[in-house]
């Protein structure tokens, strides 16, 4: 071991005294490196979209529990079989309602003002659009953001409506028409969807607890 290290001392290049030595700290120079703002994950599922995923899951397990107490396993086999079709009718519900509403608030009290683009929030990956955020000023003088799916290259500004009463709530295209033709075609396809599956929900829970 001795003669290892003894072989490797005299292989390093000995330093000369009269050699001169540089000082490498003067050649450092420090610089402050600017942080850049990470962004937010986005959660997995909203607290509505919680409340309506336990919502749907109580109705689920209700539908099997009642057939399943009468000992009537096709009933219960049909309910499992067609639940798909209920959870598509909900959706179906809900938009139709949201886009009601929406409509009534925008047509009544609806203000329409321009939003500019201000950020871009890239997707998962490249094949999943990313959102863009717009904001707009309301008549009291408060930013507000708009958030929309789309392309990193979208307009500079889009004209949008909102409630002056909840500028954050009910924002969608500035254009009347366009509001309106979109809640005539959800109400002509929303609602008989919507009326069929409280039909079907009605009879099966009926049949249920009188099996």
């Amino acid at each position: 071991m001795e003669a290892f290290a003894n072989a490797v001392n005299a292989a390093i290049p000995q330093r000369d005294e009269a050699e001169r030595r540089i000082d490498g700290a003067a050649l450092v120079k420090a610089q402050e490196r600017p942080s850049m703002p990470r962004t937010p994950r986005r959660p997995f599922l909203s607290t509505d979209e919680w409340w309506a995923c336990s919502a749907l899951t109580s109705l689920f397990a209700l539908g099997l529990l009642l057939p399943a107490q009468a000992g009537d396993g096709h009933l219960a086999t049909l309910w499992a079989a067609t639940f798909a079709g209920v959870v598509f009718g909900c959706a179906v519900a809900r938009s139709t309602w949201r886009a009601t509403v929406t409509w009534w608030l925008l047509h009544r009290y609806g203000v329409t003002t321009i939003a500019t683009y201000a950020d871009y929030v890239p997707g998962d990956d490249d094949n999943t659009p990313g959102i863009v955020v717009y904001e707009f000023t309301d008549t009291a003088g408060t930013t507000h953001e708009v958030r929309r799916s789309g392309a990193r290259s979208a307009p500079d500004n889009i004209a949008i409506s909102y409630d002056p009463a909840r500028p954050d709530f009910a924002m969608g295209p500035g254009q009347p028409w366009v509001r309106t033709l979109i809640l005539l075609i959800r109400l002509f396809v929303g609602v008989p969807i919507t009326l069929a599956m409280a039909a079907c929900l009605l009879w099966y829970f009926t049949t249920a607890m009188h099996a």
